[in-house]
């Protein structure tokens, strides 16, 4: 019997036994309507959690939000720093935390995994406007608390998806702005009615970009219904986006952006992609300390992009086009039980989930040229206490997580199996009410994704005795340290915190872009993370002052010699000063990104910059005006770059001076 086997088998008795116990539980059945937040409580952190998160309601977000990707709302809080590949708010778009790139971040919808198995990465540009409907999101640093899904590196990201039971209400929205943005959104809420509550938002939106041939399209929806009776909840979620992109992910160099900062070597390269996210979930008051709650998920992806090899290689197109094409089926199952009195909660969950991906390639000439399936199966399970001993509270938390890689194609592979075990644990002692200070130490373990085992082809090669050739690459763990002071008052919430991360085997970006485009990473023997966090959000009665601050030293440590790992600024700071009174709604942001190297050797560098935003909204009865003047400074700037396949450094251009404008309607 197969050690994932075994693993399915022991959840299963696990979750009998729960059933069996709660069946015989004496306590009487909670009559209550349960909140929704219960579907999330599994994979969040309270404030009783020693772990190093912030917690953001959607009103706290959507002042800002006019449905532009959301790794440049993201990028407001402590570590986090982004890039678009069109030089603006559309189209793709990626973010960082401590300088780790987003495979290595854990994202979930109501505790659903987000990220696709093989390559371990999610794309908000393919379900386009998700934030205007999210409830709350968590950001988690560091390894955090055991989320489903892939391992948590970076840090982890839990949206929570609309809150159903809210007043009736319908709303039209619409922006428009520069590049020839624009977007319309309608949402409602139905209100309660006989337990039953629904909501339903619809977006259209595109733009032509900053860089030339950069022009997006997308539309999604995203429905939610449920069910509120009596001990008991039934949600149901559905999420569809379609996007259009004009490609813009090549760079270029720093002589061709100081001829036109919006060039782009891309010329007639295009993609598109589908993707539908659906959710099921009931929870359960069992009795007065517990609860159940399950959710099946089903997630379709489907679409394709373009790669032209001459404009890859720095030569003219002469218009044949490789074209990748790619269709997912990504199921699963996931389970939190949650027991809790004065002094003990316990969190018991699983996570099964199956994936299953199809790789075409094809050539305008040739025609097509390969097809191979992927195959990825997970189980895990975890286990989380926290106990209260007076002013102190001792927390754990235990992983085991299983996984297995097939590949099917015109070349024989083995199957990858890989086994973790992640534990975690902390303590926290309150000071006094509103002040506390947190230790913890956590490990988690990953395997390889099938893009740094396949050095970057899509389609596995073979040697000449018909053999695969792949990379020998090495799971990679993280042990994370994070100590922190905790406060929050009525008017002041502030987290202050030291973190020393320390890998072994990393696998980290060595600056170089494979064959089909994607960046390729390496392991390397010892590298480590460590550095300052502050987030600070101060209410002063009309005003309110928020800062993000970071400052961070990171190593490499290869063959005796030591450097700085790509993407990985030592200072970013964010401050944020806005001003409300009345129905005027005003706020200025400033941020500053320290320099970064672009390359292994660090030899190349991103130049450290600043940018200058100002906002405003104005309330006018049912309607909101709002302005958005973004880079006030009118001066473009790096975000990302990388080495070419001739060693040319090449770079990602963002926009000078850009606003947006936009109305938005309560009709209800």
């Amino acid at each position: 019997m197969t050690m994932m086997k075994k693993l399915i088998l022991f959840i299963s008795l696990l979750l009998i036994g729960i059933y069996t116990y709660a069946q015989e539980s004496p306590d009487t059945i909670r009559q209550i309507t349960l909140d929704e937040q219960v579907i999330v409580q599994g994979v969040r952190a309270t404030a009783e959690t020693p772990a190093t998160f912030t917690t953001l309601q959607a009103k706290e977000f959507r002042f800002l939000n006019f449905g532009q990707e959301p790794s440049f709302l993201l990028n407001r809080l402590p570590s986090v720093t982004n890039h678009a590949d069109a030089g603006s708010f559309s189209g793709y778009s990626y973010f960082r935390i401590r300088g780790i790139d987003q495979t290595r971040v854990n994202m979930t919808l109501d505790g659903v995994p987000l990220n696709e198995p093989e390559d371990q990465g999610a794309y908000f540009s393919n379900i386009p406007d998700l934030f205007s409907s999210i409830n709350s999101v968590q950001i988690q640093r560091g390894v955090g608390t055991t989320a489903n899904g892939t391992a948590s590196y970076a840090g982890s990201i839990n949206l929570e998806s609309p809150q159903l039971n809210k007043p009736a209400s319908l709303y039209l929205e619409g922006n428009a702005g520069s590049f020839n943005s624009w977007r319309s959104s309608l949402a409602f809420h139905s209100g309660m009615k006989n337990k039953w509550a629904f909501y339903g938002r619809g977006s259209l939106l595109g733009s032509e970009g900053y860089k030339n041939h950069a022009a997006h399209q997308a539309r999604s929806i995203f429905l939610s219904g449920g069910y509120f009776g009596t001990s008991h909840l039934l949600k149901m979620n559905f999420i569809s986006g379609f996007q259009q992109n004009e490609m813009a992910w090549l760079g270029a160099t720093r002589d061709q952006i100081n001829e036109n900062p919006r060039f782009n070597p891309h010329e007639n390269e295009d993609d598109q992609f589908n993707q539908n996210i659906m959710t099921l979930n009931h929870s359960w008051a069992i009795d007065n300390q517990s609860f159940l709650s399950t959710t099946a998920f089903y997630n379709h992806l489907q679409g394709n992009y373009d790669f032209d090899l001459n404009v890859f290689l720095g030569l003219p197109s002469d218009g044949n086009l490789f074209n990748y094409a790619l269709e997912h089926h990504f199921s699963g199952i996931i389970s939190n039980y949650h027991w809790a009195n004065q002094w003990l909660d316990v969190n018991a969950g699983l996570n099964l989930n199956h994936f299953e991906r199809e790789h075409i390639g094809s050539e305008t000439n040739a025609g097509r040229l390969y097809e191979n399936t992927g195959q990825k199966q997970e189980a895990s399970t975890y286990l989380k206490t926290n106990v209260a001993l007076g002013k102190w509270l001792v927390y754990s938390d235990l992983q085991l997580r299983c996984t297995s890689f097939s590949y099917f194609g015109d070349v024989p592979l083995e199957p990858l199996q890989w086994t973790f075990f992640n534990p975690k644990a902390g303590i926290q002692f309150t000071i006094n009410p509103g002040h506390a200070i947190y230790y913890s130490i956590g490990k988690n373990s990953r395997e390889p994704a099938r893009n740094d085992i396949f050095m970057g082809e899509d389609n596995l090669p073979a040697d000449e005795n018909g053999q695969p050739v792949f990379a020998e690459i090495e799971p990679e763990s993280l042990v994370d340290q994070e100590l922190g002071y905790r406060l929050n008052l009525k008017n002041l919430e502030m987290t202050l915190n030291a973190f020393y991360m320390n890998f072994a085997n990393e696998i980290v970006l060595n600056g170089a872009i494979g064959p089909t485009g994607l960046p390729l990473r390496e392991n390397v023997a010892r590298s480590y993370r460590t550095g300052l966090e502050l987030f600070l959000n101060w209410n002063l009665g009309l005003w309110t002052w928020q800062n993000s601050t970071t400052l961070m030293r990171a190593s490499i440590f290869q063959e005796d010699i030591e450097i700085t790992p790509v993407l990985s600024p030592s200072f970013v700071t964010n401050q944020t000063l806005q001003y409300q009174i009345g129905s005027i709604n005003l706020l200025a942001e400033y941020r500053y990104q320290s320099k970064s190297f672009i390359d292994f050797a660090n030899k190349h560098t991103i130049d450290g910059f600043s940018t200058l935003d100002f906002a405003v909204d104005y309330q006018v009865g049912k309607f909101t005006l709002n302005l958005r003047l973004n880079n006030l400074a009118n001066r473009w700037y790096l975000t990302n770059g990388y080495i070419a396949f001739d060693g040319t450094p090449m770079f990602h251009v963002q926009a000078p001076f850009n606003f947006q404008t936009g109305l938005r309607w309560q009709i209800f």
